[in-house]
Parts: structure tokens; sequence; C-alpha cells
């Protein structure tokens, strides 16, 4: 698959009932994502500013319950060769319904990001929903890092709710700081590979 030409966010949604995934820039309000982001347990002391930066560098989703917001995840990416999944977050009120799932089939099945070659995330508990998608543990020693923000928040964990008896049926996921800052908590990066020389 070739880089886009043209940006391609925006005119891409599904609906699902009541709910609808779009990835319109102009339906989504960064004030009410930095909302949704606080009310996560990671989500303490995040920056409005930053997130709003953040955003205008990625490739943001809205679930949304009518004109609601109720739901988030963003991508980093170059639509090639490699992407990263953040800041995945579905409220309280709608979670237990399998909304977080579904919304993160909906990014994966972006047309513009379907066949992106490598997608990482980085997460501490929620191992089992991100295999159910094809992603597995990055070998140790493989992934480095450069961080030159300490603050309590930096958007590359990945998490869901605390753990159901099926994984399956956790309802949000959701991204914060990383595992050195959370009191040595053991995040694990996870990546999904496509070789599509092969494929």
């Amino acid at each position: 698959m070739s880089p886009p030409d043209a940006d391609p966010r925006g005119g891409y949604e599904v609906r699902r009932g009541d709910h609808v995934v779009s990835d319109d820039p102009a339906r989504l309000d960064p004030d009410a994502v930095h909302r949704l982001l606080l009310g996560t347990f990671w989500g303490e002391g995040m920056d409005a500013d930053l997130l709003r930066r953040a955003m205008r560098g990625s490739h943001s989703f809205g679930l949304y319950r009518g004109e609601a917001l109720v739901g988030y995840a963003r991508v980093i990416t170059d639509y090639a060769r490699n992407a990263h999944l953040a800041d995945v977050v579905v409220s309280d009120g709608e979670r237990g319904k399998g909304l977080g799932k579904w919304l993160v089939e909906c990014v994966l099945d972006h047309p513009a990001l379907r066949d992106v070659r490598t997608w990482q995330l980085a997460t501490t508990d929620a191992h089992e929903l991100y295999r159910r998608f094809g992603f597995t543990e990055t070998p140790p020693g493989q992934v480095m890092r450069r961080s030159l923000d300490h603050s309590p928040w930096m958007g590359v964990r990945a998490s869901v709710e605390p753990p159901s008896a099926d994984p399956a049926s956790s309802a949000s996921t959701s991204t914060g700081p990383p595992a050195e800052e959370m009191g040595g908590e053991s995040a694990c990066q996870m990546h999904r590979f496509y070789d599509l020389e092969e494929s």
C-alpha cells in the first residue's frame, strides 16, 4: 500500500446501534477528549495544551453516542511502516458493552491504516485483549525509548479497566504514564507485524 497522497483524516464512520466511531477532526472537541482522559486512573495532571499538540500530530478517532463523546483513540503513524496506538479510553458509563474492543477494531480497519506494517503499544494488564488483534510481546532488548517529559502523563502506556473474568469483555482501553513512573509496575511493549512482501 502506498502512503496516502492527501490527509486521510476524516470521512471514516462506522455505526453500531446508538454508537458511531468517526475520525472527523471537525467533530472532535479537544476539551471533551481532555475531560474524558482526566477520568482515567492515570490521567491526573494531564496538560490540556500538550494533549492538543498530541492530537494535531495524530490520527484521532471519537466514539460517540448521539452527540456525546464517550470514547477516544489516537494513532501516531506514517501510514506505511509504523503505527503506535495510544490514549484508548471509553467513559465509565459506557463500559461493559464491548465498546473498547469495537473501537480498536474500527481503528485497525481504517482504510489508510489496515495495511500498516508494524503496530506498537505498551500495556501493563491488557495483553490478552490485544492478542486478539494479533499483537505479541516484543522480545526483551529490542525496543528503546528516549523521553524528555517527566510529568505524570506521557501517553505511552495502554491498559484496560480492572480485569474481568473474560478479558474480551473489557469495555475500555486507555494509555498513561510509563511503568517507571507508576511505582515500578512492569509495562510490556507489544507489536503487530505484517510482512507485506510475503503476504
